[in-house]
């Protein structure tokens, strides 16, 4: 009886994912990132210019306006800001005379912001197409050609 032994092959090189067609992709993605970058402080800019408000500020009052009534740590969480963030803003509004802050009735611990007559004006003189703001990015790479396109703010809606 005989029994053979069979050297073990190593395993095949793994091809290298970094093509030139995957390269010219994470290219063309880099490049649609700084396109909405750009396009974002833009927005903020005109924002700030014919409101007197940031894009963030901007977007801290609209979703007060929304939940009425609001704890810190849901609206942190509602604007995807960190607490400390969403607490800057409103000391800064609030100085403003656009929120004002209220401690719970329940708990007195938890303080809640909200709009003022002041801060529904602003809010409400914001323009349109500043309330609902979104950036679509598509980008289609078939062989031989790449293309991204970035249309910011394409989707804004009143």
């Amino acid at each position: 009886m005989s029994v053979s032994v069979h050297k073990m092959r190593p395993p095949a090189p793994r091809r290298n994912d970094d093509s030139e067609g995957s390269m010219a992709a994470k290219e063309d993605v880099l490049i649609a990132i700084r396109k909405i970058i750009r396009a974002t402080d833009i927005h903020s800019r005109q924002l700030t210019k014919s409101v007197g408000l940031t894009a963030p500020q901007l977007l801290v009052m609209q979703a007060i306006n929304q939940l009425g009534a609001v704890a810190i740590s849901r609206l942190s969480s509602e604007v995807s800001l960190s607490q400390a963030t969403v607490t800057t803003i409103i000391d800064r509004l609030e100085r403003r005379g656009y929120l004002a802050r209220q401690r719970s009735e329940k708990d007195k611990r938890v303080v809640h912001a909200l709009l003022t007559d002041a801060g529904r004006e602003a809010l409400e003189s914001a323009p349109t197409r500043c309330r609902r703001p979104s950036v679509s990015v598509s980008s289609s790479s078939s062989p031989g050609s790449s293309h991204t396109s970035c249309r910011p703010c394409s989707g804004w809606r009143p």
